[in-house]
């Protein structure tokens, strides 16, 4: 069994004022993946939070790390991808929240998250390459929406394709997006900065919410009823 450390950037303690040896922080592992090389990827989420324990001392925070480890368990990088004061100033990142890592065959990390938001990093975690978001305020218009979504998580097939889950409005009356959609990207269709299989068409395999998938949507296409599980099967 690999045992991964915990690290923490001396830059995001000192930023904060964390000390290890002390019981007010805590850390949870969100979700891992790994590379054919033998390396992993951890998402973890690190914060202090009084407010309801204690008195605030104005030294709460939240965050997220991705740490990528070697294949015996030693910490190669580690990137702060978000990064907020409960009550403060808010994010200073561009990263959203998210809750999953995929691997691109390309080697490119993916970092998705609820409701639509999808982010592209470099293998080594220097680089922000894309990022598609989706606004997570309640919407009950049939006005299309503004924003620029993507998946709520993102998976790769062994034959390479995007196995998505993809969120709607409206969903049994609740405005606020929902995940629904289970869509499969077409083959040869990619995810890479400046494009995503949106820019094009998602082909739905299954819908998980009780209203019916429409015949047509922005952004995702269903394909005839009959083929519905037939593409769920196939897709490789």
């Amino acid at each position: 069994m690999t045992i991964f450390p915990v690290t923490v950037p001396a830059s995001l303690v000192s930023a904060t004022g964390l000390e290890p040896e002390a019981g007010d922080w805590h850390r949870a592992v969100r979700h891992a993946v790994g590379t054919p090389d033998g390396e992993t990827y951890v998402l973890s989420g690190l914060w202090r939070q009084t407010r309801y324990g204690g008195v605030d001392d104005g030294r709460d925070f939240i965050c997220q790390l991705i740490t990528r480890h070697g294949p015996d368990g030693d910490t190669r990088t580690t990137a702060v991808i978000t990064h907020e004061a409960p009550g403060g100033a808010g994010p200073t990142s561009t990263v959203r929240r998210s809750e999953s890592l995929t691997l691109l065959p390309d080697g490119t990390l993916v970092l998705s998250g609820k409701p639509g938001n999808t982010h592209l990093f470099t293998p080594e975690l220097d680089r922000l390459l894309a990022a598609w978001h989706m606004d997570d305020r309640p919407s009950w218009s049939d006005e299309p929406q503004t924003d620029d979504p993507f998946a709520a998580t993102v998976s790769v097939t062994p034959g390479g394709r995007l196995l998505c889950l993809t969120s709607e409005h409206r969903l049994e009356n609740w405005g606020y997006p929902r995940g629904n959609l289970i869509a499969v990207s077409e083959p040869g269709d990619h995810l890479a900065p400046g494009h995503s299989p949106s820019c094009g068409r998602l082909r739905v395999a299954a819908s998980c919410g009780v209203r019916k998938v429409p015949s047509e949507m922005s952004r995702i296409r269903q394909p005839a009823a009959s083929a519905i599980w037939n593409t769920a099967v196939r897709a490789s």
